[in-house]
């Protein structure tokens, strides 16, 4: 999967449609967004989710938000009622934040997840099986970092990638963008603090 991302903390424009267009015209097929942004009414950011959702499905492109079960409850849906979070019209979603082993089993078996490879154990992929997750429609994701001296290290990057493999997951991270930067680190939110020599 290669991706690109598309933020929600600011008014979408005719700029941010024809940027999709010209990301999958590059070979790009998905994008990432949030819903993780707390200065930002309900209101707004489920008009704008669904803004960019209708936008990738006349693109053809697929779209995955981070979520949470606070965030999602911020714009009415509960993260256990599978038919609203399908709704939201996502090709995925990327948990942040615990959620109980017997509600992502039961997300699994509608979209793909992703989970959060940092702090992904041996324990919570036991009890996912034994909720008979849908383990073809698992993933496990690193986020960005956005602190310095939060960023992956890369020994401790490698060892986990094996670890993951070894379950049988993919794995997706974040490489930095090197357009509109963000702080505080100003860095494209990679996942990797120091990229791989």
């Amino acid at each position: 999967m290669l991706g690109f991302s598309l933020y929600l903390n600011r008014v979408l424009t005719a700029d941010d449609y024809n940027y999709l267009i010209a990301m999958r015209n590059a070979g790009f097929s998905t994008v990432y967004t949030t819903i993780e942004i707390d200065n930002l009414e309900a209101e707004l950011l489920t008009s704008r989710l669904k803004e960019v959702a209708k936008w990738c499905q006349n693109l053809d492109l697929d779209l995955v938000a981070t979520v949470s079960e606070a965030s999602l409850a911020k714009i009415s849906v509960a993260i256990s009622d599978v038919g609203k979070v399908q709704s939201l019209n996502l090709a995925g979603i990327f948990l942040n934040g615990p959620v109980k082993p017997e509600i992502v089993a039961k997300l699994s078996k509608s979209l793909p997840v992703a989970l959060r490879a940092e702090s992904l154990t041996d324990d919570q992929l036991v009890q996912l099986k034994e909720y008979n997750a849908a383990v073809d429609h698992l993933s496990a994701w690193y986020n960005y970092y956005e602190y310095p001296d939060t960023g992956l290290d890369e020994n401790w990057f490698s060892a986990k990638n094996r670890w993951l493999k070894e379950h049988g997951l993919t794995i997706t991270a974040f490489a930095p963008g090197d357009g509109q930067l963000t702080g505080p680190v100003m860095a494209g939110r990679p996942s990797l603090e120091k990229p791989p020599r």
